[in-house]
């Protein structure tokens, strides 16, 4: 039998990027997460599809929640986005 430990919603950002968020369960403490999709990734490397960050509560001008990195800093890495 499997145990849901969270869920995930799908969103678009101000930028237009898409991304999930939503919360996992680990050892009884619920964590917000945001996942983006790695550009870097595909067939020919061992790169992950997804990254996952911790989330940080939204602050009072947006109410859309942020990694621990800014949607910047990703695209400079080459996530987010589909």
């Amino acid at each position: 039998m499997n145990k849901e430990i969270g869920a995930l919603w799908k969103n678009t950002s101000a930028k237009g990027n898409k991304y999930f968020a939503g919360n996992i369960e680990v050892g009884g403490e619920k964590i917000k997460i945001v996942v983006f999709r790695n550009r870097d990734a595909s067939e020919s490397n061992h790169f992950p599809d997804y990254r996952i960050y911790e989330s940080e509560p939204p602050t009072e001008k947006s109410s859309e929640p942020k990694s621990t990195f800014t949607e910047n800093k990703v695209n400079e890495e080459g996530e987010g986005g589909w």
